[in-house]
């Protein structure tokens, strides 16, 4: 099943705001390795694992509990075209 999101990246000095297509805050990323993150989706709680591996390449890990959703996800994100990091290793 296809499924798509859009964000907004905000730079600053330090932190990176990333907020919903329609401006509304999602979270903060630093300029950090590995990093936790928390969202509050109505009485939906995202907590978030960070990792960083270099410029383009990183990992996402969610779990997200509440009365309308309960699910944990795992994403793994490079650049377009960059087949050395396409295979995964932990």
């Amino acid at each position: 099943m296809p499924a798509s999101r859009r964000y907004r990246l905000e730079p600053g000095e330090g932190v990176t705001r990333i907020l919903h297509a329609d401006g509304r805050d999602f979270i903060e990323l630093e300029a950090k390795a590995a990093q936790t993150v928390r969202h509050l989706c109505g009485a939906d709680l995202y907590a978030g694992r960070f990792f960083f591996r270099g410029q383009g390449d990183w990992a996402e890990v969610w779990r997200v509990k509440g009365p309308r959703k309960n699910y944990a996800s795992l994403g793994r994100f490079w650049r377009v075209g960059d087949a050395a990091r396409a295979s995964y290793s932990p």
